[in-house]
């Protein structure tokens, strides 16, 4: 049976969140980014000549979108002479290295450039830390709080306790020996009658 939804505090909650909500969350902006690096990239690459003149055959970036495309990102191996640096009507002119270099300043995610969409995501990102550094210190603040006012509460001294459980014993003792010398006394009296 699934008790996750039962867990609402504590550790172990912060770590269902963290595994379950955060994690995903950031992957998934991970993944969006370097999917939309890769396939911005091929594309202008696409739609342009290499040294030779000719569309190129081989994507620069490859990824795999079902391990997830941040962790797979990788560069094809090309020879220089196959990336495709000049436009499809100016074959040997550098068109299309223009366009490339025009990516790093063009709102492509969301209305931001991949360097915005990076700091965004960092930003989250460090913003979720402080709020999770800054709650464990008021947890444990109030948990510190909380053990102050319980001791407070009880007052409770076990040196005290001790004492008073040795005075409170020696009270029996002179009381049974007390009530051992009247039984002696009575039966002197009771022999003398």
């Amino acid at each position: 049976k699934d008790i996750t939804g039962m867990i609402a505090r504590g550790e172990l909650a912060a770590a269902l969140e963290i595994r379950n909500t955060l994690l995903p969350s950031y992957s998934a902006s991970l993944n969006r980014l370097a999917e939309s690096v890769a396939e911005r990239i091929n594309g202008v690459l696409a739609g342009g000549l290499d040294l030779y003149g000719a569309t190129p055959s081989r994507a620069l970036f490859l990824y795999d979108s079902e391990v997830g495309a941040a962790a797979t990102l990788a560069v094809a191996p090309l020879d220089p002479a196959e990336l495709a640096a000049a436009g499809a009507g100016a074959p040997g002119g550098n068109a299309n290295a223009l366009l490339l270099g025009e990516l790093g300043t063009s709102k492509e995610i969301d209305g931001a450039t991949f360097v915005e969409f990076y700091g965004n995501l960092a930003g989250r990102m460090g913003s979720d830390l402080a709020s999770a550094r800054e709650s464990r210190e008021i947890h444990a603040e109030l948990a510190g709080q909380a053990r102050a006012l319980r001791e407070s509460i009880s007052s409770v001294s076990l040196d005290e306790e001790a004492a008073y459980l040795i005075q409170f014993q020696r009270n029996y003792q002179a009381m049974a020996r007390m009530v051992s010398v009247l039984d002696e006394l009575t039966e002197t009296v009771i022999r003398m009658v």
